[in-house]
C-alpha cells in the first residue's frame, strides 16, 4: 500500500507541474505553487523531486523532443513528388504523417506548450528556434527538389523564416485556445490549408508547376 500511495503522489506532482509550467512558464512557477496544486506541502514535494529541473525532466521525458522533431520532418518529407494535395488518397503518406503529428500534439498538448512557450531558462529554451530553423531548411530542400533550376531569393528565404515562425506561434495559440481533441484537430486542419496556400503562392509565381504543395 505505501508504494501505491507514493506512486500516486508522484503522479499528482508531475500533473501539477505540467500545468503550472504550461500556464506560467517554468521560470515563473515555484515548487510551493506546484505543491499547492497537487494538494501537498512544499516540504513533502522535495521528498520526491529535488528541484524544478528534476520535475521538468520527468514531466517531459527523454523521448518527447526527438519524437516531435521526427514527426515535423516526416510531414514535410511526405510531400516529395506530390503535385497537389487534392489528388492524394485518404491513406496517402502525407495525410498519415499530418495525422500522426496532430495526434501527438493533442496527446501531449501540455508538454508542447511547455517546451515551445514556457521553457525560458531551461534545457528546452532554444528548441523553438531550432525547430523553426529545421522547418525552413526542409522547406528549402523541398523547393530545390521540386524546382531544381530555380533559386530562392534572399527575400523568399526571409519570408520562409517568417512563415515558419508564424507556423509555430499559431500551433501554440491553437493549443492554448482549445483543449478538446476535436476542436484542436479542426483548428489545425484549417490552419494547414492556409499555411499550404501561402507557401504555394510564395513559390509558384515564376514556376511552371503552380499546383505543387509545400508544408
Amino acid at each position: 500500500m505505501p508504494q501505491v500511495q507514493k506512486a500516486e503522489i508522484r503522479h499528482s506532482l508531475l500533473h501539477a507541474a505540467r500545468y503550472c509550467f504550461a500556464e506560467r512558464g517554468v521560470a515563473a512557477s515555484t515548487m510551493a505553487e506546484i505543491a499547492s496544486r497537487a494538494g501537498l506541502s512544499t516540504g513533502n514535494t522535495y521528498r520526491y523531486f529535488r528541484s524544478k529541473e528534476e520535475l521538468l525532466a520527468e514531466a517531459i521525458g527523454p523521448d518527447f523532443e526527438p519524437r516531435l522533431k521526427a514527426l515535423l520532418r516526416e510531414r514535410v518529407l511526405a510531400l516529395r513528388g506530390v503535385d497537389h494535395l487534392s489528388k492524394l488518397s485518404a491513406d496517402a503518406p502525407f495525410h498519415k504523417a499530418a495525422a500522426a503529428l496532430n495526434d501527438f500534439c493533442i496527446t501531449h498538448r501540455v508538454e508542447v506548450l511547455i517546451v515551445l512557450d514556457g521553457a525560458e531558462g531551461t534545457v528546452y529554451q532554444g528548441l523553438r528556434a531550432e525547430l523553426e530553423s529545421n522547418l525552413v531548411e526542409l522547406a528549402q530542400a523541398h523547393f530545390k527538389h521540386q524546382y531544381p533550376d530555380r533559386k530562392l531569393t534572399d527575400i523568399e528565404r526571409f519570408q520562409l523564416q517568417l512563415i515558419y515562425r508564424n507556423h509555430l506561434s499559431t500551433l501554440i495559440a491553437i493549443l492554448r485556445r482549445f483543449e478538446d481533441a476535436a476542436s484542436i484537430r479542426e483548428a489545425l486542419s484549417v490552419f494547414s490549408r492556409y499555411h499550404l496556400s501561402g507557401l504555394r503562392a510564395l513559390f509558384v509565381a515564376d514556376s511552371p508547376h503552380p499546383q505543387t504543395p509545400l508544408s
